[in-house]
């Protein structure tokens, strides 16, 4: 696993704050890789990790394999129950209006999703959550170098 993944995941992890035996769904290319730092970190965590393209689904089951890491499943759709949290990480500005609705009915009811971005804006991101009926709870100063707001 590279560094910048462990690190990354490592300062997600307290924001996150997934409950012991939770389930997390990770949305996008950037937070599929952060999702293998999280599964290592947190064996007892199911991850499912979603993107639209093979290529990165692929190289996420490859790895997880390769490391050992039986606690994620890889898929185009957020297959399985609801979810404790969500992780969009370094991706919201590719994901579709209908991703978004998918992301917020995929949570538990109490569950929160976590959008964390380098160029998009707090304000810009709490703007489009909105939109699709997400109730947005704060921004976060947790993350360096990011713009990070938690949403339900």
């Amino acid at each position: 696993m590279e560094a910048n993944e462990q690190h990354i995941a490592g300062a997600l992890l307290p924001v996150l704050d997934i409950p012991k035996d939770g389930r997390v769904l990770t949305f996008g290319a950037g937070s599929a890789l952060v999702a293998l730092g999280i599964a290592a970190a947190r064996p007892d965590v199911l991850i499912v990790v979603c993107d639209t393209t093979s290529e990165v689904t692929r190289s996420v089951s490859d790895r997880a394999l390769a490391e050992n890491l039986n606690n994620i499943i890889a898929g185009d759709t957020p297959a399985g129950p609801l979810v404790d949290r969500a992780l969009c990480y370094d991706s919201f500005g590719t994901l579709q209006d209908v991703d978004l609705v998918t992301l917020r009915n995929a949570m538990l009811p109490g569950g929160y999703a976590i959008f964390a971005e380098t160029t998009i804006s707090a304000n810009d991101i709490a703007d489009r959550l909105r939109k699709f009926g997400y109730q947005v709870a704060d921004a976060l100063d947790s993350l360096p170098a990011h713009n990070v707001v938690r949403a339900r």
